[in-house]
């Protein structure tokens, strides 16, 4: 008796674990799709945005606002907001 009682245990944990990874798929997937709506929004829009970290260091720039400052999307993370900004 003790033997069917673990299997119909391990049986129930397998099915919630199965479930589980099901549902982590379903939000990678979910997420991944959000992180493409957004990347092409960046990438494409007409209006220069920018990523700053808490110290105004330059993250990322999206071509509209390197264009609007005469750069390379690549090389502006390399700068600061402080040494834009008077």
């Amino acid at each position: 008796m003790r033997v069917q009682e673990r299997t119909a245990e391990l049986i129930r944990v397998n099915t919630e674990l199965e479930e589980e990874i099901a549902q982590r798929k379903r939000a990678i997937g979910a997420l991944i799709e959000q992180s493409r709506i957004l990347e092409a929004f960046f990438d494409h829009s007409i209006t220069p945005l920018v990523f700053l970290d808490r110290d105004f260091n330059f993250i990322r720039v999206n071509t509209a606002y390197a264009n609007a400052c005469h750069r390379d999307v690549s090389t502006s993370p390399d700068i600061t907001f402080r040494i834009l900004s008077p």
